[in-house]
Formats: structure tokens, C-alpha cells, sequence
């Protein structure tokens, strides 16, 4: 009886601890870019969960390295490293806007202290980072 809830938290450990997501062209609101309409802009949200023991001693993340086979971030689990941080969220967010021939505006993060929930002795921390990608434009 004492395997059953073992399982579903090593199920909910490993499950999709990185994403990126990216809206589609034109469906930002003007006011998400400071009131200019840019019918080309998109948003994108660069979101990693991480488990820890006692505050200290890292069990699972997300995995945001780039890929350079996929052209995207890895995506899966990670081990035993803490990468929910937000310096590894912006460069996630760097690489999705270099692919996409865009720049970064308005680029935000969540507190992690906001979002830090500690049970008894597992602790859960959520990163996220957005911006607007907007495309470049080649001015002659």
C-alpha cells in the first residue's frame, strides 16, 4: 500500500519540468508592448520546475540546454542539478529569439521567492521568463 503513493511521486518528479512556448504572430495585446502595434510580435514564456530536499540538496529540474540537434531546449529531467535558475530561463529565452530571427522586449521574471513552496521536507521552486519576440527588421 506504501508503493503507490512512492510511485505517483516519482511520476509527478519526472514529469515535463521545462517548456517553451511561444504564441502565435499578432496575438499580443499593444498594451503588453508599451502601446505600439507590431502585427509580427509574439509571446514566449520559458518556464522551469525544480524538487529539492531540504532546501539544499537538488533532486530534479528541467533541463534548458539548447539542443543543438532539435534547435530547441532539451526539455526532459535533469538529475540531481538545480538548473531552475533565472540566468539559465534568459539564455533559453536568447537562443528561442535567435532562432526565430526576433528580438527580446519586455522581458520579465517571476520572483523565485514567490514561488518557493516548502512541504516538510521537499521543496518545489518554479522560474519563469517571458518577453515579446518581435521581428528584425533589415534597414537599409
Amino acid at each position: 500500500m506504501k508503493t503507490i503513493p512512492a510511485i505517483l511521486c516519482v511520476c509527478a518528479l519526472c514529469a515535463g519540468c521545462a517548456s517553451v512556448e511561444i504564441s502565435s504572430p499578432g496575438s499580443v495585446h499593444p498594451l503588453a508592448t508599451g502601446g505600439g502595434s507590431h502585427p509580427g510580435d509574439r509571446a514566449v514564456v520559458v518556464s522551469d520546475v525544480g524538487y529539492h530536499l531540504f532546501r539544499s540538496v537538488p533532486l530534479v529540474s528541467g533541463d534548458l540546454r539548447w539542443d543543438e540537434e532539435k534547435n530547441d531546449v532539451a526539455g526532459g529531467p535533469v538529475f540531481f542539478s538545480n538548473q531552475a535558475r533565472i540566468d539559465n530561463c534568459y539564455a533559453a529565452l536568447q537562443r528561442v529569439a535567435e532562432r526565430e530571427g526576433c528580438d527580446l522586449v519586455n522581458v520579465t521574471f517571476t520572483d523565485p521567492s514567490n514561488l518557493n513552496l516548502e512541504f516538510v521536507i521537499l521543496g518545489y521552486d518554479e522560474i519563469q521568463a517571458s518577453a515579446i519576440l518581435r521581428p528584425r527588421t533589415t534597414e537599409k
